[in-house]
């Protein structure tokens, strides 16, 4: 447990007082434990003041300006690309203030980064992986400008009206472990020789994923079929098929995913429980110092239900009844940004993992099906079944959510179809408010982006789909 000792000695000065012009001399003495590699020993002399105490002072000397980003008719503040942005700055002022000009900035960009370590023993270092993407960077001034004269704002209420229009083209506001998709509305008063006056209120921005202008193959059903051989030897026994099966592959928050299972159980396992999650998979995109991705998987929902017991040992009569099983299960979407695939730094992909639980020896039958989590449903439905549309095809179903061309952009935003039941605006479950106050003055203390959810209600066949129970179905016994 040696230790490296250092000190600094003032020659013939053990006190350590000295007066203004005197030269100070001494040295300083290094015991070393054991080898440094350095690029050099430095002596560094600093000398400096400092005042701070706390005093109790009258109402009237602690007023403060206040100042506000109000949207109209848009509390939520969440807005979908292409849509146009209206609304007032509100400034509440505590005294005169000079300016040469009021400015709001709209900012949009997309960051991720994070560190890896690489290399082992004395090679092994740190690599700092970043990436960096703009969508809008917009200053605009309310009044005056930013080399104008100077003039005074009053005391007292003063309101700006602005407007903006989004962007078609930009990436869905996202706040993740290693990276974000953020927008700002940041407003400013440009003082001369003083640093700016600044309040920043964050917005979302949605890009519509609207299932019924994308790949027809969102209508069809996803199967997948497993089966788990059992030992050979004096324990084999028949094998075990399960059909796994759910009507759509296109969801919104607020919608709950049917999943049929088709259990043929003819092995001497018994099958305790199948658990699905909604697993939501972020893929982080770094430019810098090279291109490299990052995975994060999250479960955010999940449900279990009740297994098959084992075929062997039974007689003909009970074979014949329960030979065929199939159980229902229902998963409920919470509050999820929509399947995110159009900025170049994150990506968010979503599917269903199944694990059914089996007595015994061997591996657990694992099933997966992609989903995706998209803006406007198929449907008028809590609990979406088995649609219809033209030209689907037989292949797997491929969910694409393209960049639109200069020609395929719509002259005004994608509103919410009237027949479809008003969303509310949510924050994303397991989400954990970012701090936003580096980028100014900001309301609260902790800020996420918010997601539509879709309020059925009794609107789909299941109800509102809280907690659907599990149905077990026993095919009747056949006619002799």
């Amino acid at each position: 447990m040696m230790t490296s000792k250092y000190d600094i000695v003032f020659d013939q000065n053990p006190h350590g007082v000295f007066y203004a012009g005197q030269t100070i001399t001494g040295r300083v003495e290094i015991d070393l434990a054991e080898v440094k590699t350095v690029s050099g020993v430095y002596l560094h002399f600093k000398g400096y003041s400092e005042v701070n105490f706390t005093e109790d002072v009258g109402t009237e000397k602690m007023m403060t300006s206040k100042y506000d980003i109000v949207f109209d008719q848009n509390s939520h503040g969440v807005f979908f690309a292409g849509q146009t942005i209206t609304g007032r700055v509100e400034m509440d002022l505590a005294k005169v203030k000079t300016v040469t000009g009021v400015y709001l900035h709209f900012k949009g960009y997309s960051e991720v980064s994070w560190t890896d370590k690489q290399g082992i023993g004395e090679d092994r270092r740190m690599i700092h992986y970043t990436g960096h993407e703009d969508y809008i960077d917009i200053r605009t001034y309310l009044v005056g400008s930013s080399h104008g004269e100077r003039f005074e704002l009053s005391a007292g209420n003063h309101s700006f009206p602005f407007s903006y229009s989004l962007p078609y083209t930009i990436a869905t506001s996202i706040e993740g472990k290693w990276g974000f998709v953020r927008y700002t509305a940041k407003v400013g008063l440009e003082r001369p020789w003083k640093y700016d006056n600044t309040y920043v209120q964050p917005f979302t921005v949605l890009r519509h994923l609207d299932f019924n202008e994308i790949n027809p193959d969102i209508y069809r059903p996803i199967t997948v079929k497993e089966t788990k051989v059992s030992c050979c030897g004096p324990c084999s026994s028949d094998s075990m098929f399960i059909v796994a099966e759910i009507p759509i592959s296109g969801y919104v928050p607020g919608q709950t995913v049917a999943i049929k299972y088709d259990v043929y159980n003819h092995s001497h396992d018994s099958i305790e429980y199948f658990e699905a999650k909604l697993v939501r998979t972020d893929i982080y995109k770094c430019e810098y110092p090279r291109t490299k991705e990052k995975y994060v998987h999250s479960e955010v929902a999940t449900v279990r239900t009740g297994g098959a017991r084992s075929l062997q040992n039974v007689t003909i009569e009970q074979f014949l009844r329960i030979q065929n099983v199939i159980i229902e299960q229902f998963l409920k979407i919470p509050s999820l940004p929509p399947t995110t695939l159009t900025s170049n730094l994150i990506s968010i992909t979503y599917a269903i993992s199944i694990n059914v639980e089996v007595s015994g020896w061997g591996t657990n039958p694992q099933i997966y099906m992609p989903i995706t989590i998209g803006t406007v449903p198929l449907s008028n439905t809590a609990v979406p079944g088995y649609c219809s549309a033209p030209n689907v095809t037989n292949e797997a179903p491929v969910v694409d959510q393209p960049r639109p061309s200069a020609s395929e952009i719509p002259s005004a935003p994608l509103l919410i179809p009237e027949e479809l039941p008003p969303p509310s605006y949510e924050e994303a479950i397991h989400a954990i408010p970012v701090n936003l106050q580096d980028e100014g003055q900001v309301p609260g203390i902790g800020w996420n982006p918010k997601y539509m959810v879709y309020q059925f209600g009794d609107a789909g066949a299941s109800g509102s789909g809280t907690n659907h129970p599990t149905r077990q179905i026993d095919f009747p016994m056949p006619k002799q």
